[in-house]
């Protein structure tokens, strides 16, 4: 504890010595330098913390994605039953065409 107090007089003295502000006092030093640590500490948690990173859960019953192939084949689909509503064709041949594409992009969903 002697040790402690004679080196914070020895430093006072010294401060003291370089005049700089002859009316500043020890214990107003000492409370600078203690509130600067602590805001010194408090900067380096908050930095840390930020640097580490919390995993993200990741949800048991996840759903798959909806992958682009999907989404073609959904529109796909959508394209060929509004084709087959607006469309009637009076050619048999023509109707054949049409249920052939969309039998290929029913079974192409289906995979």
């Amino acid at each position: 504890m002697d040790a402690i107090r004679m080196a914070t007089t020895s430093m006072v003295e010294k401060f003291r010595e370089i005049q700089l502000f002859p009316e500043v006092s020890g214990n107003l030093v000492i409370g600078i330098v203690f509130i600067t640590a602590v805001i010194m500490a408090v900067y380096c948690i908050k930095t840390f913390r930020r640097r580490v990173e919390v995993p993200n859960e990741v949800p048991m019953n996840q759903e798959p994605r909806f992958r682009k192939r999907d989404k073609m084949i959904f529109y796909g689909k959508k394209y060929l039953r509004k084709v087959k509503q607006l469309s009637q064709p009076q050619d048999g041949g023509y109707r054949r065409t049409i249920r052939k594409r969309q039998k290929v992009m029913f079974n192409f969903g289906k995979e």
